[in-house]
């Protein structure tokens, strides 16, 4: 069967109401409510109750669907994530596994165009409060996200290669671009790093569209993420994914230490810095391929419009360039970087390549 309200609905009406914490299933209404890169999401109004329908769309891991699942019965005690209430595991009805969860009534992050000084208090808390979760007794179900100086090169390597393997198919030699990625790589090679890094419960991809903000409160969504990561790493990744300013970088860290204690923290943050924009801006260009080739789900590649993407490459691009990764003098050149078939797609789909921002997924 495809992806259709129909389907949703057919599989609702013979689903047991306990599963869902109703007496009965009356009314039904879907409606489709987006795609991200690797999920697909429904609303659907049960009666007077609302759930999210979240179908799994990511080819290259089948099994997102089952750990974002077991991700929300973890993190449930917290108050901070969405009550997950069922998983459907087999691929017969939508030809995905997916999940139910609670609908969350409110406004995503990413909507806001500033985010005052109250909401990124009150986001310090939630993610302190995540950090200083026990991880004792669930440390054997999660995975760890590679934290250590050597493994995030061993990812950014990965993500060069494939970078240059794509870049074969278009370009007769390597060029200026490839140099730019060789040089900043090995200047990462160079940085100390001088510990090992430490672990605690993160969400692993706080950014503004997955923050959720309603009746004065914070939730996160999306957990499929969720693992041991050193809390250095995530606020690092939530500084860059916010654009955070110093101010307000500082006003976070002051609101964060008030509930968890690490000396230690702050010049990690530091340690981690270059490595995430460097890793975020080859992931940047990594994906604009990933679209390009047509290599994401179908759902997910009707809805993207490749100038986004060079723009959000781009935008790494002068943050790496700010931080001194990428050499103060090198120049961004699109032409340079992707295939002319890339650019031209964009231009058809605007009338014009015009460089506008947004946040990665990451």
């Amino acid at each position: 069967m495809g992806l259709s309200s129909q389907t949703i609905r057919k599989y609702l009406q013979n689903l047991d109401p306990k599963i869902l914490g109703l007496r009965e299933i009356k009314s039904i209404t879907i409606r489709k409510l987006g795609i991200g890169e690797s999920n697909l999401n429904y609303l659907a109004t049960v009666g007077r109750e609302k759930f999210i329908v979240r179908i799994g769309m990511d080819p290259k891991s089948t099994c997102k669907t089952r750990r974002e699942y077991d991700s929300l019965k973890i993190v449930e005690p917290l108050g901070i994530a969405p009550k997950g209430f069922h998983f459907e595991p087999s691929r017969g009805y939508m030809e995905e596994a997916f999940i139910i969860l609670e609908y969350l009534e409110g406004t995503s992050l990413d909507k806001n165009k500033e985010i005052d000084d109250h909401v990124i208090t009150m986001l310090a808390r939630l993610v302190a409060n995540l950090h200083n979760t026990n991880i004792e007794k669930i440390t054997q179900h999660l995975q760890k996200h590679k934290s250590s100086k050597t493994d995030i090169l061993h990812g950014i390597e990965r993500r060069i290669n494939y970078i240059k393997t794509k870049r074969k198919i278009y370009f007769d030699q390597k060029g200026t671009f490839e140099c730019i990625l060789t040089v900043s790589y090995e200047k990462l090679q160079k940085f100390k790093f001088g510990q090992e890094p430490l672990y605690v419960l993160g969400h692993g991809d706080v950014a503004p569209q997955n923050v959720i903000l309603f009746e004065d409160r914070l939730k996160l969504v999306d957990w499929e993420d969720l693992g041991l990561i050193d809390p250095a790493l995530e606020v690092a990744i939530i500084f860059d994914s916010f654009d955070f300013s110093e101010r307000q970088k500082r006003l976070f860290l002051k609101e964060y230490e008030t509930m968890r204690r690490d000396i230690r923290l702050r010049k990690r943050i530091s340690l981690y810095w270059p490595f995430q924009l460097f890793n975020v801006f080859c992931w940047s260009v990594m994906h604009v391929y990933e679209i390009g080739e047509r290599e994401m789900h179908k759902e997910f590649l009707k809805e993207q419009d490749l100038r986004g993407h060079i723009s959000y490459a781009q935008k790494m691009f002068s943050k790496c360039k700010k931080a001194g990764i990428i050499d103060k003098n090198a120049v961004w050149n699109p032409s340079e970087v992707f295939p002319k078939k890339y650019l031209k797609a964009s231009l058809r789909k605007t009338g014009g390549f015009k460089q506008t921002l947004y946040n990665a997924n990451f």
